[in-house]
């Protein structure tokens, strides 16, 4: 076949001739690569494009092929070579077709990795990779050339394919010419030989064009029909048909019958027999003494059909009116659910789960009747549209209460993050406290702030509280330490308290020193504090006592450096605070305690022990007003250390 080169902007055409209905060619149009103008791979590429445009199956390939099993990843260049040598003039175009592609991946794929070897070696060797020029591959030169040679002989065979089916058309019209002769001829038995060869020769004859083919076959039928027509020996065959059409007949009546049995739905069965019914009218005539009974009997068959289907659908409206009626009591309940004014979250969900249960149950309830099937569904959406409209305006203001609680907890996270850096960790813990009760009281956030201001939230309360707990420890290390240093202290006071001094000052210039020691050491241990202060105030008093020394002086300037101590600590002015409030809580019993006393003196006017009693009770008062005494002097004391 004559191939020309087309080279257009870089792009290759391969084309095929163009002939008109009698074969002869109309117009000669391009058809092949010059392949020595292009690289190998662009004129594989340049064949495949023009070899699949507008591609369908044709003759030459066969409609399904034995994929190729063939494991090539063992191939080197000279084995894929040889088969691609192999393959040029195989027998099936497509299965070869399917190997060369299946073969180039993988060919490629080792040029490829050679190419980028070469390239590497190149530039290590100290040379720029831009100077870099690929050696001359045969094999790839051979494969490919292979390659093409098959392409090549690929399109050709498709061309050829292409022009039997022109020749295969002219052929065919050919006949189609004589059969029409013989049809309009008197001649009967020879033209039926004679039609007999011309139907022989039709079968033989192979593909035409596909947009032929339909135009053919109703030439050939119309001809055919209108010979058989025209035939005396039609009649003959025409009984044939009859019989033929009567056996088709009474397999309808049996399927008819089956379709009885099967119980299938009334829908489905009368599909089927309507299509029985259609298939019964253009089977064509049978017998004629058998004509009326064949139908009478079809017919029979039919009406069972059909009086079963009637009763199934009698028994269907009953159902429907039962189901209109579960559907109205569906109706009736969520009506009920809608005129109810719901106050809170939980009811709203509690209802909502209620009307989908509703939906659901409606969905399991059969049809109604068609001509209240719109309207019963109206009024239940009406009822389900008003409830979820309802339910979103009950949201949408819960949703701003929900963006004020927002407001208010982003507040309170502040107010956390401030104060969580704070060491004064008795006063800070316990605003901390308060304001985790105040976020309690507050209702829930919108859901997309919900985990963030909590996290927020709980990340500076967990700071504060995870400094203190180490402030603690290190607290109790630390008062255990204190606790040694005062039972040291407690040592020096019981060797003052052994000891044979006799000069007053000095034993009260060493109990001034224990004190202001004393004084200096922080917090002890909770369970140890009274226990040491006992046996502290105990030796304090025996000293006091064995040098027969005034204690109360002793006792206030104790009492004063305390108090300076206490101011020095870190939360220092809540301490004091909580010393001022059991002072004056103490005062103030104490004063309810002498007019309790007071009261009772009227008491004991006309008692014979009267003046017994009095003395007792105004000995308590006397005593009480003296303790009241040095409690307003510790309280001065302590307003004046909390002032500084």
């Amino acid at each position: 076949m004559n191939f020309e080169a087309v080279k257009d902007r870089g792009i290759f055409y391969l084309c095929t001739p163009l002939r008109n209905y009698s074969g002869t060619n109309m117009t000669e149009k391009k058809t092949k690569i010059d392949l020595n103008e292009v690289d190998e791979v662009e004129k594989i590429d340049a064949l495949e494009s023009a070899g699949n445009e507008h591609e369908e199956e044709s003759d030459f390939e066969e409609a399904e092929t034995v994929a190729d099993r063939t494991d090539y990843s063992g191939f080197s260049k000279e084995d894929f070579v040889k088969k691609a040598k192999e393959l040029v003039f195989s027998p099936s175009i497509k299965e070869a077709h399917e190997s060369y592609k299946k073969m180039r991946l993988l060919f490629d794929d080792i040029i490829k990795k050679e190419r980028e070897q070469l390239l590497k070696k190149f530039v290590s060797e100290g040379n720029e990779p831009k100077d870099f020029r690929v050696p001359v591959d045969e094999f790839k030169n051979e494969f490919y050339q292979a390659y093409t040679q098959f392409l090549e002989r690929r399109a050709e065979e498709k061309a050829r394919a292409e022009e039997e089916k022109l020749v295969n058309l002219k052929l065919k019209n050919e006949i189609l010419d004589k059969i029409r002769v013989i049809t309009e001829s008197e001649e009967t038995e020879n033209s039926l030989n004679e039609l007999k060869k011309l139907q022989q020769e039709w079968r033989q004859i192979r593909r035409v064009p596909r947009e032929n083919m339909d135009e053919l076959w109703e030439k050939y039928r119309f001809l055919l029909d209108k010979f058989y027509d025209n035939l005396s020996i039609y009649h003959e065959l025409k009984e044939l048909d009859r019989q033929k059409n009567l056996e088709a007949k009474i397999e309808l009546i049996k399927k008819a019958g089956e379709l009885y049995e099967e119980k299938s739905s009334v829908k489905h069965s009368h599909i089927l027999l309507n299509k029985l019914h259609e298939e019964f009218k253009t089977i064509g005539p049978v017998p004629k003494e058998f004509s009326e009974d064949i139908w009478q009997r079809f017919k029979a068959a039919s009406d069972k059909l059909i009086e079963r289907n009637k009763a199934f659908i009698e028994e269907q409206k009953e159902k429907r009116k039962q189901n209109l009626d579960l559907k109205t009591i569906i109706c009736e309940k969520a009506e009920q659910i809608v005129a109810v004014e719901y106050k809170n979250s939980k009811e709203w969900n509690n209802k909502t789960a209620e009307i989908e249960a509703l939906f659901e149950e409606w969905k399991k309830i059969g049809p109604v009747p068609e001509y209240v099937s719109d309207q019963i569904w109206k009024r239940f959406r009406e009822a389900q549209n008003t409830f979820y409209k309802n339910r979103k305006d009950f949201f949408s203001e819960i949703n701003q209460d929900r963006e004020k609680n927002y407001q208010l907890k982003l507040k309170l996270c502040e107010n956390a993050e401030k104060i969580s850096d704070s060491n004064d960790y008795e006063r800070t813990g316990i605003e901390l406290i308060k304001l985790q009760e105040e976020w309690k009281t507050i209702g829930p956030v919108p859901n997309k702030y919900a985990d963030e201001i909590w996290n927020r939230f709980r990340a500076a309360c967990d700071a504060f509280f995870k400094r203190r707990d180490i402030h603690r420890t290190a607290m109790k290390e630390e008062e255990k330490e204190n606790l040694k240093s005062k039972e040291a202290l407690l040592g020096q006071l019981q060797n003052i308290l052994d000891s044979e001094e006799t000069d007053q000052n000095k034993i009260l210039d060493q109990l001034r020193n224990v004190q202001k020691d004393w004084s200096k050491i922080g917090f002890v241990p909770k369970a140890k504090f009274q226990d040491i202060n006992k046996k502290y105030e105990n030796l304090t008093d025996s000293i006091l006592k064995k040098y027969k020394l005034s204690g109360d002086e002793f006792k206030q300037g104790r009492l004063k450096e305390h108090y300076e101590m206490l101011a020095q600590k870190p939360n220092s002015f809540g301490a004091l605070k909580d010393e001022e409030r059991k002072i004056t809580g103490r005062i103030r019993t104490l004063s309810e305690e002498i007019k309790t006393f007071e009261n009772n003196l009227g008491f004991f006017a006309n008692s014979k022990s009267a003046d017994t009693l009095k003395k007792q009770f105004e000995g308590k008062i006397s005593k009480t007003k003296e303790q009241i005494k040095q409690l307003e002097a510790e309280l001065k004391m302590l307003r004046s250390v909390m002032k500084k």
